[in-house]
């Protein structure tokens, strides 16, 4: 119940969709799009799981973390049905154990260089395709009018590309395929597709789902 003075929020109405009657996001991006969300919606309802503990509420994180999976798997399938799984990222096997005996392993932090681990490059990868998503959505955002809003999404814009050049140097370097970049799937012709409420509350809500694969590069350092 709400108390005394309180109000509720405003709902979107159609009129908050701009151009209406045109396609600005393609079938690809919209699958890439929902798949990167549900990944790490994954992440969230995990946690808020293992978190809780009043039964009823576990139970309510339990049916929403089998549906996610379900629009993760769905979403999968249209991905490789689609051929937005490519490159597939083929890593040779190693012939023999290798144990970390010093901490020159970490690379040039302390010592010497080495290849990616496996590890490394899932996480890279998967940093990279979350960062290219979110890259073109505040690229879709950016045709507003506002000027600091505009701004606003183009300082995201940059933000985005120093980390997927970075990114791309550290598989470069291990001459790994170059994954990519989803331009071409967004009509930015125009002004923005929805009005500036709902451009700063979807941005806002993106990047709070998406900064999870950023702060997984914190968790080892890569030469």
């Amino acid at each position: 119940m709400l108390d005394d003075g309180q109000t509720l929020p405003e709902p979107f109405t159609k009129k908050d969709i701009v151009l209406k009657n045109k396609r600005y996001y393609s079938t690809n991006f919209v699958v890439l799009l929902k798949f990167s969300l549900a990944q790490d919606a994954l992440n969230v309802l995990g946690l808020a799981l293992s978190t809780s503990i009043r039964p009823e509420v576990r139970e309510f994180y339990k049916t929403c973390l089998t549906k996610t999976a379900d629009l993760v798997d769905m979403c999968l399938k249209l991905k490789v049905k689609l051929g937005l799984h490519q490159p597939l990222i083929y890593l040779p096997e190693n012939q023999k154990v290798d144990k970390i005996n010093k901490q020159e392993f970490l690379g040039n932090f302390f010592g010497r260089n080495r290849n990616l681990t496996t590890s490394e490059v899932l996480q890279l990868t998967n940093n990279y395709r979350a960062i290219e998503v979110t890259r073109e959505v505040c690229r879709s955002f950016s045709r507003s009018m506002n000027t600091e809003l505009k701004a606003h999404y183009e300082r995201g814009i940059e933000m985005c590309k120093d980390h997927l050049e970075s990114i791309k140097s550290k598989l470069d370097k291990d001459e790994l395929p170059q994954l990519p970049t989803w331009e071409s799937e967004i009509d930015t012709e125009g002004g923005a597709p929805f009005s500036e409420q709902v451009d700063a509350i979807q941005n806002s809500k993106f990047n709070e789902c998406c900064c999870g694969p950023l702060r997984s590069l914190c968790f080892f350092h890569i030469p």
